[in-house]
């Protein structure tokens, strides 16, 4: 358990891959959070670049961004929409939720994860061994563009990124180096 993870006022960065056969750009969903205090967190849904039917699950005492409504809705745009993840912008959906003194972002059952309603899976942050389709960036992460490979061999947005996935102890800080033209850099996070 690593609780050291809950710096107030860093941002961290949940990113989501909808499907197992994906194109692995890692912006599905995006959101990230930001400890305010020993009680807030802020929470930001940033971007959404899928077209399946996508639920945001996890975020304890939500009242906006809570499994009731679908990502695209909340962003009031149809579900063939991509939101934040090519050259537009659209506000972020944010808030700030009342947290245990004890919540972490590093613990399983603190994360927010998200529920493909399409398919009937949901999809949470990776373990050790498994295929990556959520991870938590320590950062106000600057994510791939729409159809970018996170990682991978053929033009990825983060060339140190399979270093990483292969062997966690190398390339610990791949995504402090995106790839010029593959990453959305608008960052929306207010």
């Amino acid at each position: 358990e690593h609780y050291d993870m809950d710096m107030r006022s860093k941002v961290y960065t949940f990113a989501f891959e909808d499907h197992d056969l994906g194109d692995y750009d890692m912006n599905d969903v995006v959101i990230k959070a930001q400890r305010l205090n020993d009680t807030q967190v802020k929470y930001s849904l940033e971007a959404t670049g899928a077209y399946d039917e996508l639920y945001i699950r996890g975020i304890q005492n939500a009242t906006l961004l809570n499994d009731s409504k679908e990502v695209h809705a909340l962003f009031n745009v149809s579900q063939n929409t991509f939101v934040n993840t090519e050259s537009s912008r659209i506000a972020p959906i944010q808030e700030t939720i009342t947290v245990d003194r004890n919540f972490s972002f590093s613990r399983p059952s603190d994360q927010p994860y998200i529920y493909n309603k399409t398919t009937d899976k949901e999809i949470r942050i990776s373990m050790k061994g498994e295929d990556p389709h959520a991870i938590l960036i320590p950062c106000d992460w600057q994510y791939p563009l729409e159809r970018v490979c996170v990682g991978g061999v053929a033009d990825p947005a983060y060339k140190q990124f399979n270093n990483w996935g292969q062997k966690a102890v190398s390339s610990t800080d791949w995504y402090n180096y995106p790839e010029a033209g593959k990453v959305y850099t608008q960052s929306v996070f207010e």
